[in-house]
């Protein structure tokens, strides 16, 4: 075979494999660099206090990730930041976020810097317990000769509770 024909044998094979060697380079260049990289942060506010329920609270945040290119793309399962809040003082509180309350995949060689907002504001509002009558509605009829008597309910009330609203 000559020289010729070596080069040009299977030379979309060649070609492909050429731009596919680039191509896995500069991915393994550009993941060296560390960089930062904002990623949406699910944000669950609870409340221990039993007078208290949330009623609005900002769903989502930003959390700013230091790391390698490739570890902060493996975050897309959302990291989460859990605030429990044991005692509420009013019905509008400003939660103060960390970047050290961040719950991620503590393999992956990223690290939180920070959190935008810092403080997000929550809502609340207090729950009410209250006696509720229980009443049975029955569209029952009896047949010629009989009588349906009003149906019996035990218990005849309940206590529920929720919030106010």
């Amino acid at each position: 075979m000559d020289l010729r024909g070596a080069f040009t044998h299977n030379w979309p094979y060649k070609v492909a494999a050429v731009v596919l060697s680039v191509l896995l380079w500069l991915n393994v260049a550009a993941d060296r660099e560390r960089n930062d990289q904002q990623v949406a942060t699910r944000l669950v506010v609870e409340v221990t206090d039993s007078a208290w329920t949330v009623r609005e609270v900002m769903p989502v945040v930003t959390t700013i990730f230091e790391g390698r290119g490739g570890d902060i793309f493996s975050l897309l399962n959302q990291p989460t930041i859990r605030k429990v809040i044991d005692t509420v003082d009013d019905t509008l509180m400003e939660v103060p976020l960390s970047p050290s309350e961040v719950v991620y995949d503590r393999s992956l060689n990223v690290r939180p810097t920070a959190v935008v907002p810092g403080r997000v504001p929550v809502r609340f509002e207090s729950l009410m317990s209250r006696l509720v009558p229980v009443v049975a509605v029955s569209a029952a009829r009896a047949p010629p000769g009989f009588v349906v008597e009003g149906p019996q309910v035990d218990p005849d009330s309940v206590r529920i509770r929720g919030p106010r609203s």
